[in-house]
């Protein structure tokens, strides 16, 4: 059985947990993506603080997270957006790699979207790391638009977006 829920500041050693397998797999992987400044607990529990933080659990265990809020990175600034709107964020999309391949990451990108409409968003954005493959094609499955890209301390990551308005067109 799947359930989200809104993390609470309890659930921060599991998440912190969650986020160092993830960490290790993707090194294992190739991907240097996150390490050990970012995301950092301090930036989770903020998550978990400002109540932006959903966890996904399967079978009452939590195996996953993402934060939704509406704070664009400053480097977004640079990007050639082409949805305007009222705008939400998807930051730090994260499944327990011994749950990865289950469609976890797909089901909790359907509930942020829904969070996101049920508070008047049109638009999400995100950005995923140009060398994490998985990630790329998760975004590009679900309808997201390539929108240019960004550099950050790891390297290049690649801009998404997408008008929750099904008939909208880019």
């Amino acid at each position: 059985m799947i359930r989200f829920r809104q993390a609470k500041t309890e659930d921060l050693q599991i998440v912190v947990s969650i986020t160092c397998n993830a960490i290790a797999y993707m090194q294992d992987n190739g991907i240097d993506q996150w390490d050990d400044r970012y995301p950092d607990q301090t930036i989770l529990l903020n998550d978990i603080k400002k109540q932006e933080m959903v966890l996904v659990e399967c079978d009452g265990i939590t195996v996953g997270f993402l934060t939704l809020n509406n704070k664009q990175s400053p480097e977004y600034a640079s990007v050639n957006w082409k949805q305007r709107g009222r705008i939400m964020v998807i930051h730090r999309l994260t499944i327990e790699p011994t749950h990865q391949g289950k469609g976890l990451a797909f089901r909790m990108m359907d509930h942020a979207e829904n969070m996101a409409r049920q508070s008047g968003t049109e638009i999400i954005r995100l950005d995923a790391y140009s060398q994490n493959p998985a990630a790329n094609s998760l975004y590009e499955k679900r309808g997201y638009h390539y929108a240019g890209s960004v550099t950050f301390r790891k390297g290049i990551f690649y801009c998404y977006e997408k008008h929750l308005n099904s008939d909208a067109r880019i």
